[in-house]
């Protein structure tokens, strides 16, 4: 039929913040010369914020107008309180090396909002003195979290990373 073409380029910038605080509490169930083992409870708590703005060029049609149309621009702030449980063990490889692992998990769902997250995470700590270790942990974090409060609208935060740490640790 009619070979028309319509020339459109768009741009979206984004910006993705997250605050993560966590506050725990650790059972241990078998506690012995070489292994502990442990149950966790605990609270995640999420500050969330979103930032979309974005603009569109639009030619070759008259209901585009001249040049570029701002296409608005949203910020949202949530902050969501995720539970969490747990599993984690610690084995003494020697007197003064120990080797951990921790694994982490919750997944809620409400009306509008739904948000899932797991943390493996796997160390080696070596006990210099009798207060103090130097460790090396590898940890893999995943969380995503969606709000819809209607169907035509909400937003949706898919975050992972993996992190190797170097750390020391005091014990009193």
């Amino acid at each position: 039929m009619n070979d028309i073409t319509y020339s459109a380029g768009a741009q979206v910038k984004s910006e993705l913040g997250i605050n993560l605080y966590r506050l725990f509490y650790n059972y241990s169930f078998l506690h012995d010369e070489k292994t502990e083992l442990e149950l966790s409870g605990g609270l995640y708590v999420a500050n969330l914020m979103i930032a979309l703005k974005g603009n569109l060029t639009c030619t070759g049609v008259p209901s585009c107008g001249a040049g570029p149309l701002v296409v608005g621009g949203s910020t949202t702030t949530q902050t969501v309180p995720l539970p969490s449980f747990g599993f984690q063990v610690n084995y003494n490889i020697a007197p003064r090396l120990q080797a951990q692992g921790r694994l982490e998990w919750f997944y809620i769902e409400a009306s509008t909002f739904q948000g899932a997250m797991s943390d493996f995470y796997a160390a080696l700590e070596y006990r210099a003195f009798k207060h103090f270790a130097l460790g090396t942990a590898f940890d893999r974090f995943y969380v995503d979290v969606s709000y819809s409060p209607d169907s035509s609208r909400g937003w949706q935060a898919i975050n992972k990373w993996n992190s190797l740490l170097l750390y020391g640790a005091l014990y009193f």
